[in-house]
């Protein structure tokens, strides 16, 4: 006797899992860390020269909890992070420097070569 499954598409793409198993959900502080954890510390904002222009950098010491970020699904309807779709990462801390805690990717800065 043989049985076989053969996958539905569902309506909407699966949820992006934290490291319980848990959806990541719109509003909820999230620590991210390496999944070798003897492999460097937690990710933080990082101001190189001293200009105030905010990177997102990861720590050579390992142990602390690091800063803590929500995300939060591009559509406001959703309220869980979804595989395949856009979504915002934003840093959940203050800082002195007058810019978004946003995660953002693109381009190097001429500037600071980062």
């Amino acid at each position: 006797m043989a049985i076989s499954a053969v996958a539905q598409p569902s309506s909407s793409p699966a949820p992006v899992l934290d490291s319980a198993g848990r959806p990541l959900e719109h509003g909820v502080e999230y620590y991210i860390n390496p999944a070798i954890s003897d492999n460097g510390g937690r990710f933080t904002l990082i101001d190189r020269n001293g200009s105030c222009a905010l990177y997102v950098g990861q720590e050579n010491v390992s142990g602390l909890a690091g800063l803590p970020v929500i995300f939060t699904p591009f559509n406001e309807n959703e309220t869980v992070t979804r595989e395949n779709r856009d979504f915002r990462v934003v840093f959940s801390a203050a800082t002195i420097c007058v810019q978004s805690t946003a995660w953002k990717t693109g381009k190097i800065d001429p500037e600071t070569n980062c």
